[in-house]
């Protein structure tokens, strides 16, 4: 996928509900959620999360931009 820096994202084999391949990460682990992969996808189909949240609650890429500040 053309928008991770780091090239962790590609475009699945397998076809969602609509019939289209969607976005899927290579290695979770090693995604830094530098948010560039949300912002620059055209369906606003990528979430990020934030792995230290234990309730499982959603960080979106603005909140991870104003933590880092």
């Amino acid at each position: 996928m053309l928008f991770c820096p780091k090239g962790y994202l590609r475009m699945s084999e397998e076809l969602n509900s609509q019939g289209n391949p969607y976005a899927e990460i290579i290695d979770p682990a090693a995604c830094n959620a530098c948010g560039i992969c949300f912002r620059m996808c055209p369906d606003v189909a990528i979430e990020i999360f934030d792995r230290a949240d234990e309730s499982g609650g959603e960080k979106d890429a603005s909140d991870e931009q104003s933590s880092r500040k």
